[in-house]
């Protein structure tokens, strides 16, 4: 899966419950509305850390492996020098 799709995956999820929960609006009352607007914004939160976390290990994994390269170039270098 490339880098972006993740995102556009979760803007097209975000667009989508947008436009539900604008729909849904029209017909509710204003304290049902802002209970279900603190609702969505504490599970945006969570989503928001979930991804956070995510990134932090890929980004770990990330300067692993690119570390593990670094060093096995390293020592290829010096055979030829």
């Amino acid at each position: 899966m490339a880098s972006g799709e993740p995102l556009n995956f979760y803007a097209v999820r975000l667009r989508n419950r947008l436009v539900t929960f604008l729909s849904r609006a029209q017909s509710k009352g204003k304290a049902e509305l802002e209970q279900e607007v603190e609702s969505a914004r504490a599970s945006a939160m969570a989503q928001g850390e979930r991804l956070h976390a995510s990134a932090d290990a890929k980004k770990d994994e990330l300067s692993t492996s690119w570390d593990q390269l670094q060093r096995s170039w390293l020592g290829v270098l010096t055979k030829f020098l």
